[in-house]
C-alpha cells in the first residue's frame, strides 16, 4: 500500500472505515488509502504533519502541570497566595524565605482551607500563564505551518487517581492549504495522589473538631498531656496541677521555660502518627500512646504522614500567675502553737501557648504540606472552645441544585467611588454551618452585569460578595417564603495610602516627654482589624512588621478599626536590677522588649481616605529597671488617659 500521507487513527473507526470502503459501491474506482485519509482527516485523525505539534503541546502542559501540583503541594493547595493572607503575616507559616504555607486553622479557628474548585482554578491559572512564557509555537512558523499566537484556555479536574488537563479553548494549526483544529487532541492526565492527600488534610483537620469519647482537639490535648508529664518530676516545666508541703516556693524564669518547652515540642512533635498510614517503629513503646486514632474514613497505608515544629519558628508563650518574667509557686505559712510551722506549697500555673505543627503527606514521590496553629488557651485547647468541623471537597446537600427552590434572587454590586457596575465578584451564601459558593457576577445576554439564581431555602442567612481590590460585603438575606428579591451592594474599594509612625515618649512617671521617629532598632507592629458591627467579628485583618526603613503602603476602606500597636525594641538591652515585693531581682540582658502597646477603636471614613498619608502614634517607654520588662506592654491606663494623643493623622 502507498504510504504517502500516513495518519495515526483509532483501531476501531478503521475497521469500520475498511468495511464501508469495502462494502461501498462508489469505492470501486479508488484506492482503500485514499478513501480513508479524506474520511479520516474530515473526523478524529490527527494528521502526520500536525502531530509533532500535539506532541509538543501535551508535553509542555505535562511539566508546567506537574511543577503546579509540586508547588501546590508544598503551599497547602495554593499555588498564588490569595492576597488577604498574604498581606497578613498572621495567616500563614513562613516555612522559608521563600515559602509561605496559608494555616489551615489558626488563632480562634480561623480558617484558610482551600476549596478542591478553587484548587482547580488555582491550577488552571498557572497553566495558562506559564504556556504562554514557556511554550511558544514559533518555532513551527519557520518550518511551514500556521500556527496561531496567544493565549490558551484550559479546564483542570483533580480525580480520584489523576489530574487531568484539557484544551476548552481552539487550537487550529495549518499546514498548506488545510486547516486542522487540534484542540481535542490536547489532553494531560498525570498520575497524582492530590485528591487523596486533600481527603486526608481535610479528616486530619475535622478530627481535631471532632469530639470523640469526650476528646478534642488531640494535637492541642497532647500537647497539655505532655506538659503535664514533663512537669511533674521534674524542675524546669512549671506543673499545672501540684501540691507539696514545702515552704520554698518553686522559682522558674519564663525565658527558660520557653526554650525548653520549644525543644522538647519539636522533638516530641516529629514523634505524632496518625492510626492508618505508614507507621513508624520506636524504641520508646511511651510514644506508641500518642498515636491518634479514629481520624481516616479508609487506609492509606502507603502514606508517610509526618508532624513537625522546628525550633526557631514562631512560638509564643505566657504562664501564670508570674511576676514580670518570674514565676513562682504558691506559698501559704500557718504557724499552730508549740507546732512546727506548716506549709502548703501550690503549683497551679495556666499555660497560654501558640505554635505551628507542620502536616506532612508523602507517596510515590509526592508531597503534601500543609499547617495547623496549636492554639492552648489556660490548659484548654482552642478547639475546645470554638469547634467547627469542615465539609469535604463533596458539596452538602444544602447546596446542591434540588434544593435551590426560593424565588429568583438577584445581586449586583457597584464600586463606590464611581457608582461603576463591578464583574467577576464572587457570590456566596451561608447559613448556619453551611457555605455555598453560587456564582460571579457577569453579564447577561442582555448585557447587564449581574448575578440571577434561586437560592438553598433558609432563614437566618446571609449572602457575602468578594472580589479582589474591595472590602467584603455582607448582608442578611432570608429565602423561605420571602418573594423575588434583589441585592444592590456598594462595594468600597481599597485605597492606598503611605504609612509612617510617631513615638511619643515617657518618662519614669509615664509623662509625655516629646515625640520623636521610630528608631533603627526598633520595630513597629501593626494590626487593623475591621470590625463588622452588624454582624460581629472582623471583615478583614491586616498586620504589618514596620522599621524606619522600610517604604509601606497599607490598603484600607472605609469603617471602623480595632487598632492594635506595639512598639518594640529589637536588639539588647541591659535593665537594672532591684527589689520587687520583696525579692530582690539581678540585673537582666533582655532583647525584643516591648516599649510601648496600645488598642483601642477608631472610625476611618471615606474624607480620610482622599489622602496618601497615615500615620499611628504610639507610646514609648526608656527601659532602665527590670521592672520595665513589663511596663511597656501594660499600658491601658496610660491609653485610657491620653485617648487623643493616639488619633490617627492623615495628610
Amino acid at each position: 500500500m502507498n504510504n504517502k500521507g500516513q495518519v495515526t487513527i483509532f483501531i476501531i473507526l478503521g475497521i469500520i472505515i475498511v468495511i464501508a470502503a469495502l462494502t461501498a459501491s462508489f469505492l470501486r474506482d479508488q484506492s482503500l488509502t485514499d478513501i480513508v485519509q479524506g474520511i479520516a482527516f474530515r473526523s478524529v485523525v490527527v494528521p502526520e504533519q500536525a502531530q509533532g505539534v500535539v506532541n509538543y503541546v501535551n508535553n509542555c502542559i505535562e511539566d508546567i502541570t506537574k511543577e503546579g501540583i509540586d508547588i501546590m503541594g508544598l503551599q497547602g493547595g495554593y499555588i498564588t497566595i490569595p492576597r488577604e493572607i498574604d498581606v497578613n503575616p498572621r495567616a500563614y507559616l513562613p516555612f522559608t524565605d521563600n515559602i509561605k504555607i496559608p494555616y489551615w486553622i489558626y488563632g480562634q479557628n480561623i480558617r484558610n482551607i482551600p476549596d478542591i474548585n478553587d484548587m482547580e482554578r488555582d491550577l488552571e491559572n498557572f497553566i495558562e500563564t506559564r504556556f504562554d512564557e514557556d511554550c511558544g509555537l514559533g518555532v513551527y512558523d519557520d518550518l511551514g505551518y500556521d500556527v496561531p499566537s496567544g493565549s490558551i484556555s484550559v479546564d483542570v479536574v483533580i480525580g480520584v487517581e489523576t489530574v487531568d488537563v484539557r484544551l476548552s479553548s481552539g487550537l487550529k494549526v495549518g499546514i498548506k492549504e488545510d486547516e486542522y483544529n487540534l484542540d481535542e487532541f490536547i489532553f494531560v492526565s498525570l498520575s497524582s495522589r492530590l485528591s487523596e492527600f486533600y481527603e486526608m488534610a481535610i479528616e486530619i483537620v475535622n478530627r481535631e473538631t471532632r469530639s470523640i469519647d469526650g476528646k478534642v482537639a488531640p494535637l492541642e490535648f497532647n500537647t497539655m498531656n505532655m506538659i503535664a508529664l514533663w512537669s511533674r518530676d521534674e524542675d524546669v516545666i512549671p506543673s499545672i496541677s501540684k501540691f507539696d508541703f514545702s515552704c520554698k516556693p518553686a522559682t522558674y524564669f519564663l525565658t527558660d521555660v520557653a526554650n525548653e518547652l520549644s525543644r522538647r515540642i519539636s522533638d516530641m512533635t516529629s514523634r505524632l502518627q496518625i492510626d492508618g498510614t505508614n507507621l513508624q517503629t520506636f524504641d520508646d513503646a511511651f510514644y506508641d500512646s500518642m498515636l491518634m486514632e479514629d481520624v481516616f474514613t479508609r487506609d492509606h497505608g502507603d502514606v508517610d504522614l509526618q508532624f513537625n515544629f522546628y525550633e526557631g519558628w514562631p512560638f509564643l508563650l505566657d504562664i501564670t500567675p508570674r511576676n514580670g518574667p518570674i514565676l513562682k509557686s504558691s506559698v501559704l505559712k500557718i504557724g499552730l502553737p508549740l507546732l512546727p510551722k506548716i506549709c502548703f506549697n501550690s503549683h497551679d500555673f495556666r499555660y497560654d501557648l501558640v505554635y505551628p505543627v507542620t502536616i506532612d503527606l508523602e507517596a510515590d514521590g509526592e508531597l503534601f504540606r500543609f499547617p495547623i496553629e496549636i492554639f492552648i488557651d489556660s490548659n484548654y485547647g482552642r478547639r475546645n472552645l470554638f469547634g467547627r468541623e469542615t465539609r469535604l471537597h463533596t458539596p452538602s446537600k444544602f447546596c446542591e441544585e434540588t434544593q435551590k427552590i426560593s424565588e429568583e434572587i438577584v445581586v449586583k454590586a457597584f464600586d463606590n467611588s464611581d457608582g461603576e457596575e463591578l464583574e467577576d465578584v464572587r457570590v456566596l451564601y451561608t447559613c448556619g454551618l453551611n457555605e455555598c459558593v453560587m456564582g460571579n457576577i457577569g453579564e447577561n445576554d442582555l448585557g447587564v452585569l449581574e448575578y440571577r439564581s434561586r437560592f438553598p431555602n433558609c432563614v437566618g442567612g446571609e449572602v457575602q460578595l468578594t472580589k479582589e481590590g474591595y472590602g467584603i460585603f455582607r448582608e442578611s438575606l432570608d429565602t423561605l417564603e420571602s418573594g423575588a428579591q434583589s441585592i444592590s451592594a456598594v462595594m468600597e474599594p481599597f485605597r492606598e495610602l503611605k504609612l509612617d509612625f510617631n513615638v511619643v515618649e515617657l518618662d519614669s512617671n509615664d509623662g509625655i516627654l516629646g515625640n520623636r521617629d521610630v528608631k533603627s532598632s526598633e520595630n513597629v507592629i501593626l494590626q487593623l482589624n475591621r470590625i463588622n458591627e452588624d454582624f460581629g467579628g472582623f471583615d478583614e485583618t491586616i498586620v504589618i512588621n514596620f522599621n524606619y526603613l522600610d517604604d509601606v503602603s497599607l490598603s484600607l476602606v472605609p469603617g471602623r478599626y480595632n487598632v492594635v500597636i506595639d512598639l518594640v525594641l529589637t536588639e539588647e538591652t541591659l535593665l537594672q536590677g532591684q527589689n520587687i515585693n520583696g525579692l530582690d531581682v539581678e540585673s537582666q540582658t533582655v532583647d525584643n522588649l516591648v516599649l510601648g502597646h496600645a488598642e483601642f477603636e477608631h472610625d476611618i471614613t471615606n474624607g480620610d481616605l482622599l489622602n496618601e498619608n497615615i500615620k499611628f502614634n504610639i507610646f514609648g517607654i526608656q527601659p532602665l529597671l527590670v521592672e520595665d520588662i513589663l511596663r511597656g506592654y501594660e499600658m491601658s491606663e496610660i491609653v485610657e488617659r491620653n485617648r487623643e494623643v493616639l488619633d490617627l493623622e492623615f495628610s
